[in-house]
């Protein structure tokens, strides 16, 4: 669910208890980078979802075209885990960054420089696929169809190594 606005029904989907883990993508996150906003709404319905049962998963956003601004994004849900403990950060940010670096700057957007494009939504496909399974070794074998095999490893590989970076696997 999006984060920023209170959603009732939403929240008592999640308290049925049914759900094993909640992905949450979409905080108050000021564009300019020159204002923080309230996280009250998202710390409230992560906290819903961990009181559920279930984990509570923090979709950190690529950055937009343009901009260096995953470490400001991360800093924006760190806030929220902090309200939630126990939340998780799903650093998509960070992975998108990477895969980036090594594959010199390929453009993951659709032309507005915000939205992803197919393989940019792979990628953050990937990224949540470690989290949700908490697995290194599970690897799907279905990828879209213009997207290379080459490409589709590329982005698990980066995914597991950044999901350990952040302690998904636990100790090595």
């Amino acid at each position: 669910p999006v984060l920023d606005t209170p959603r009732p029904d939403i929240e008592a989907e999640i308290k049925t208890g049914k759900w094993d883990a909640v992905v949450f993508q979409g905080a108050s996150v000021s564009s300019s980078h020159k204002y923080r906003y309230s996280q009250e709404v998202p710390i409230r319905l992560a906290k819903v979802a961990l009181s559920s049962g279930a984990r509570a998963l923090l979709f950190v956003e690529w950055p937009r075209r343009g901009w260096d601004e995953s470490d400001f994004q991360m800093g924006v849900y760190k806030e929220i885990q902090r309200g939630a403990p126990k939340s998780e950060l799903v650093p998509i940010c960070y992975v998108w960054d990477k895969v980036r670096a090594l594959e010199q700057g390929r453009d993951l957007w659709l032309p507005d420089g915000n939205h992803a494009a197919l393989e940019g939504s792979f990628l953050a496909a990937c990224t949540i696929y470690r989290f949700v399974t908490k697995s290194r070794r599970l690897m799907p074998s279905w990828k879209p169809e213009p997207v290379s095999s080459r490409f589709a490893s590329e982005c698990h590989k980066t995914a597991i190594e950044v999901a350990g970076k952040f302690g998904l696997f636990g100790p090595r």
